[in-house]
């Protein structure tokens, strides 16, 4: 979801140079956010692919956390 943000200047009338930013900003993180969660979902498929591989299965669930933002993903 976007910000509810006041995009409005001291006079009452909304900044349209702002919203347009704010929108596209917000946009922008969730299109990375979802590159992410993909991203992880990918890495936690690898392991268990690795895992059977060897002949092992995933018994629980599997979390990693992103390092660089420190998100975790089950």
């Amino acid at each position: 979801g976007g910000r509810s943000m006041d995009v409005k200047n001291n006079e009452g009338y909304t900044n349209i140079p702002e919203a347009v930013a704010v929108f596209r900003v917000d946009r922008e993180r969730e299109r990375l956010a979802w590159i992410r969660r993909k991203r992880a979902g990918r890495a936690i498929f690898l392991v268990k692919l690795f895992l059977d591989f060897m002949g092992y299965e995933v018994v629980g669930r599997i979390s990693i956390k992103e390092r660089e933002t420190g998100c975790t993903y089950k």
